[in-house]
This record gives structure tokens, C-alpha cells and sequence, in this order.
């Protein structure tokens, strides 16, 4: 896991417990993978362990200060077509640039 993610919680940690209330909970959202939570069928060990440490970073967190009222919960996203994905591992075929939608 790269440490910007740590450094960031950590740095941001007062402004979480202050902003916590007992009917308003502060609350951090990661955003990781499925490749966090499952072997990857690609080439790309650094990838999936950095995301299983953000997975790992949450549980620990929430663990820790859900008794301050700061909730912590993580996102595991699967792969869906993105320009990125159709030149990188061909999932999808081609996504055209041309669509509307902002680049993932």
C-alpha cells in the first residue's frame, strides 16, 4: 500500500474525531479492489498486495475507532470497461473516447 493513504488518515485523524457525533458518525470511505480480496488472474503482484493492505488498513481502522463514532468501509470494485482496460487486458474490446462519459 502506498503510504499517502496512512499518511493522509492519519494527518486527517482530529478532523474525524471532531466532526464525529453520536447521531452523525464521521465517516471514511477507500476505495479498493476485488483483486484486494481474491488472487489475480494477471501478472501483477504489487497491484493486487497494495490493494489487499488498503482492504487490511480499513478493517484495522474501523476496528480501532469505531468506538470514537469515525466508520470506516471499503469499496471492492471489479474490472468494467475502460479505455484503460480495452488496450491493457482486452476486457470489453475497444471503449470509445468519443462517448460523453469522463475517462475512469
Amino acid at each position: 500500500m502506498h503510504k499517502t493513504i496512512a499518511l493522509a488518515l492519519i494527518s486527517l485523524l482530529l478532523l474525524l474525531r471532531a466532526s464525529a457525533a453520536t447521531d452523525s458518525p464521521a465517516r471514511v470511505i477507500n476505495i479498493g479492489s476485488i483483486d484486494g480480496i481474491k488472487t489475480s488472474v494477471f501478472d501483477a503482484l504489487f497491484c493486487g498486495a497494495s490493494k489487499a493492505a488498503l482492504h487490511r488498513l480499513t478493517l484495522f481502522m474501523a476496528a480501532h475507532l469505531t468506538p470514537e463514532r469515525i466508520l470506516f468501509n471499503a469499496i471492492a470494485h471489479c474490472p468494467f470497461p475502460t479505455w484503460m482496460q480495452s488496450i491493457g487486458v482486452g476486457f470489453g474490446g475497444v471503449v470509445s473516447r468519443t462517448t460523453g462519459l469522463a475517462p475512469v
